[in-house]
């Protein structure tokens, strides 16, 4: 999801030009075509001058997406940082676990995090150290139009004291199955961060004083304005952990003991959820300070491309211009990816997709626009393909078959910008 190396970029015309009109036996792009009658194909191949850029990240993630949480370190792009904010409440309100006159104890508090993978090194060196915080500063935006809030990537909330904490000597230790004891009965789980929380004083009176503080969602989130989740992870080039807040396996449980009629004392527990009027966030935070991206912002020879919120690169084809009136069987960008740094060789993998913009420099319209009819060819449309959305397989883009360089694997992407 969040890195790519650096790229050296070329773009090569293939066209072909005809003296006369007998071309009925061929097919316009169905492929090279080979020397018939008066017509032949060439080829060129055009130099680029590249420039390096960071966006003033804008992009914001729906409850649906999958928020990361972890830390990253790269010498190519710098260190990554994330952490996830989320309310958890319970399901419907007033909301109440068990009669007055029947608990006998709380016996635990667990926050549960659905895994649903993870994006760099995975080594069983690396210690990944979750940490759970009290969120002091309301999250959740209760109004007509923002219910609840979809915030920008940079979004923080402050912060007040530890609630948990929880260890693994390798990433890949989340996947194991855990024992887990709910309602009487046994079973295991897996894919799950299991974050066993103190005995905090306000999560005390969310269980102990259910009809006040469970009465409605605006008293419940007055009071207790959720969790922070952030993680270090140590050795190696670190990696990012992801988690899907709108699984049930994501929820903030209860383990209490109560009178089930007479003497009898039943284990059960209670959950609450991060559903879908609960506020939530993923702060993603990038700094580039020290290294290759930020000496090479200025670079004219190679591309430095990471995702959200990440960098681009823009790319002028000075030879275009002089190019003679001819007809373009097919024109492609390739970016070929430079091999990695052996220390992070096959550890922080290259994107499935690029995306390429049309740039322009006119102060009366928008600089960034969709390819003009490449990006679907079937669809009836002058810039971006609304109704059919983007063809990749046509337009490119799509993270291509392996090349070997020097011993090592890396990619080439190639857009087509024939029409």
């Amino acid at each position: 999801m969040f890195r790519l190396h650096s790229f050296g970029i070329i773009i090569s015309i293939i066209f072909f030009a005809t003296a006369c009109t007998k071309i009925d036996t061929t097919r316009l792009g169905s492929d090279l075509i080979p020397v018939v009658d008066n017509i032949n194909t060439f080829d060129t191949l055009l130099d680029v001058t590249s420039k390096n850029g960071i966006f003033l990240d804008s992009t914001r993630l729906s409850k649906a997406e999958l928020h990361a949480v972890g830390t990253i370190t790269d010498p190519l792009f710098g260190n990554t940082t994330a952490a996830i904010y989320m309310e958890m409440m319970p399901a419907i309100f007033p909301s109440s676990f068990y009669a007055k006159d029947s608990l006998v104890g709380l016996d635990s508090i667990v926050l549960s995090l659905a895994y649903k993978g993870n994006y760099g090194d995975s080594m069983e060196s690396q210690q990944i150290d979750f940490k759970v915080l009290k969120v002091t500063e309301r999250m959740h935006r209760d109004t007509l139009f923002d219910f609840p809030a979809i915030y920008k990537l940079s979004q923080t909330f402050s912060t007040n004291g530890i609630l948990g904490t929880k260890s693994y000597t390798s990433i890949k230790k989340i996947r194991d199955s855990v024992a887990v004891r709910r309602d009487s009965t046994k079973y295991k789980v897996v894919n799950q961060v299991r974050i066993v929380l103190n005995n905090d004083v306000d999560l005390l009176k969310i269980f102990n004083d259910s009809n006040a503080l469970r009465k409605n969602d605006t008293i419940f989130r007055n009071f207790f304005k959720g969790f922070k989740v952030e993680a270090n992870v140590s050795g190696g080039n670190g990696a990012l952990a992801y988690i899907n807040l709108t699984d049930t396996d994501t929820r903030l449980e209860f383990y209490y003991r109560r009178k089930n009629g007479g003497s009898k004392i039943d284990t059960t527990s209670a959950s609450f959820f991060c559903g879908s009027n609960a506020g939530h966030a993923n702060n993603i935070v990038r700094n580039i300070a020290g290294s290759e991206l930020q000496s090479n912002l200025l670079s004219d020879s190679l591309l430095y491309i990471y995702t959200t919120p990440g960098s681009f690169g823009r790319i002028k084809i000075p030879g275009l211009s002089l190019l003679s009136n001819r007809i373009v069987h097919r024109a492609e960008l390739k970016i070929l990816q430079i091999p990695d740094l052996s220390s992070a060789s096959g550890k922080l993998i290259p994107p499935s997709f690029l995306y390429l913009d049309r740039f322009d420099t006119a102060i009366d319209r928008p600089k960034f626009t969709p390819i003009p009819f490449d990006l679907n060819p079937s669809g009836f449309y002058s810039c971006f393909p609304s109704d059919m959305g983007i063809d990749y397989n046509y337009f490119g883009g799509v993270l291509p078959a392996k090349k070997i360089i020097n011993g090592q694997t890396v990619y080439e992407y190639n857009f087509n910008l024939t029409r």
